[in-house]
């Protein structure tokens, strides 16, 4: 057996564990700065996307219905009814504060008035 060293042209010592250190302290910093950044970014666009497509024009939708009946119940307004028998009735609605003044100070009308005081009798 024949006692030389085996030199390989061009090999390098270890490294410096202090720049070691470094560059692993360096990079696991910067890959949890990116995996912030895509999470921030990904909740930020799917909070928008569901605010514009599922939130707001229900919303819009449901306010824009709301408003169409406040103007009803605070105006006068004609409009027709068509009863079972075919015919067709004009009729007026009245605000509702109007509608509970005049049953405060007139009473129901006698027709909505018996089916009341028939189901307390039974």
């Amino acid at each position: 057996m024949s006692e030389h060293a085996s030199v390989i042209p061009g090999q390098l010592d270890d490294p410096e564990p202090g720049s070691t250190w470094f560059f692993s302290l360096a990079g696991i910093v910067i890959l949890v700065a990116l995996v912030v950044a895509a999470s921030v970014m990904y909740f930020h666009v799917e909070n928008r996307e569901v605010d514009e497509k599922v939130v707001d024009p229900a919303y819009a939708k449901l306010e824009a219905t709301r408003g169409k009946w406040r103007e009803q119940l605070g105006s006068y307004q004609r409009y027709a009814w068509t009863q079972p028998d075919g015919t067709s009735v004009r009729k007026v609605r009245i605000p509702v504060d109007r509608a509970m003044e005049l049953v405060a100070k007139e009473g129901l009308p006698a027709s909505a008035a018996a089916p009341a005081a028939g189901a307390t009798a039974k």
